[in-house]
């Protein structure tokens, strides 16, 4: 047990004897069906969690959520001036932060909180992307096109200055890391080299370690082309750009598969061999995903100093007020940010003690070596006389 003095060394939200603080969700598009899958969520966690109070508990909060969207569902809301006010509501009502707050600044609001450690993480909601087109772009060897499509992925990293992320899509044992994301296939094909290849894979490699608890993570590396080239007859990418990508990550340790022919990278069997597959363009990971999981996938963006994950799906308008939105893939979302934010947060905290640990027994045994030579210096003989 560490004093209250140590405790205090801790930054915001970390001290051991703190409770994780609670996730916020952003208010997403209000055209959307954000408030049905966010009510939803909550209905469920509140039925999940009802009764079990205490630090541990899980707990988020809606920042620029509008009351009357979630009351639509019957879902009951407070109101609250802060983050810290939420855990004391939470399951028995969805704590409201911010209310009616825009898309976009609910969005920088929720990153500020998080960068601040106010909040654990963050939970996007779906928007029209159109809300990022005016943003000054920030390249990236894994993003770094003119045409590639901004959205919270791209937006979030460049607010925190963040040059080096990728989108995991992740669905129980099921996980996939598109090299290239929002690019048209043209320019995907034209963007891919090794050196995105390799960033992407590592950034894989450390996320599955540091926040699955995968200790010995597996990557499998689907080709380009139609069987993955047919040997260079059809397409030289697996030859020029994937095979040495392959050969360079066995030789730093990861392990690492491929180029398979994508068509049947996903089956069943091969599924069993790696614990994420590294794609080359959005479609080729997500198509496989979507129909497997059936939408109850979750989007993490890996590289990032926050937690950040998403539901897998869009703003879906075409349902919206119609009462039939799936809210898994939120319900994902949430836990899943909850406990990467847990995993950090443990492994941070457990740093910081044994250097706290560290540094205290250096004084103890500075201290007692001083002591000692007070002693010893008293009783010299020599210095007596």
């Amino acid at each position: 047990m560490l004093s209250s003095e140590s405790s205090s060394q801790f930054p915001c939200g970390l001290s051991p004897d703190a409770p994780q603080p609670p996730l916020v969700v952003t208010a997403g598009s209000r055209e959307s069906i954000g408030a049905e899958v966010l009510s939803k969520a909550w209905r469920f966690w509140a039925q999940r969690h009802q009764g079990k109070g205490g630090k541990e508990s899980p707990c988020f909060l809606s920042l620029g959520g509008r009351k009357e969207d979630f009351e639509a569902f019957s879902i009951p809301c407070r109101r609250v001036s802060g983050v810290e006010e939420a855990r004391a509501h939470f399951p028995l009502a969805l704590p409201l932060l911010d209310e009616g707050l825009a898309a976009r600044a609910s969005i920088d609001a929720a990153v500020r909180l998080c960068a601040e450690g106010k909040a654990c993480g963050v939970v996007t909601l779906p928007v029209e992307k159109e809300i990022f087109s005016e943003q000054p772009r920030n390249p990236s060897a894994l993003s770094h096109d003119e045409h590639v499509l901004w959205g919270h992925t791209e937006y979030i990293a460049t607010a925190l200055g963040v040059e080096r992320y990728g989108m995991l899509l992740a669905w129980r044992g099921l996980r996939t890391l598109p090299v290239t994301r929002h690019v048209a296939l043209r320019h995907a094909v034209a963007m891919l080299d090794k050196t995105s290849v390799l960033e992407a894979a590592r950034m894989a490699h450390r996320a599955l370690k540091e926040d699955f608890g995968i200790q010995q993570p597996r990557l499998a590396v689907a080709g380009l082309n139609p069987h993955a080239g047919e040997g260079g007859a059809c397409g030289d990418e697996e030859k020029t750009i994937l095979q040495p990508a392959v050969a360079r990550l066995c030789k730093e340790g990861i392990a690492t598969t491929g180029p398979h022919p994508s068509d049947s990278l996903f089956l069943p069997r091969l599924r069993k061999t790696f614990d994420c597959a590294l794609t080359l363009y959005h479609d080729q990971g997500l198509i496989p995903l979507k129909l497997l999981s059936n939408q109850q996938a979750v989007n993490i963006t890996l590289g990032l100093p926050i937690v950040r994950c998403s539901p897998d799906h869009g703003t879906a308008r075409d349902i919206v007020g119609r009462g039939i939105a799936d809210a898994g893939s939120l319900t994902a979302a949430l836990a899943m940010a909850w406990r990467i934010a847990k995993t950090r947060r443990e492994r941070t905290t457990q740093k910081i003690t044994k250097e706290i640990t560290k540094e205290t027994t250096k004084e103890t045994t500075r201290g007692r070596q001083g002591g000692d030579d007070k002693r010893t210096s008293s009783h010299n003989p020599k210095q007596a006389a």
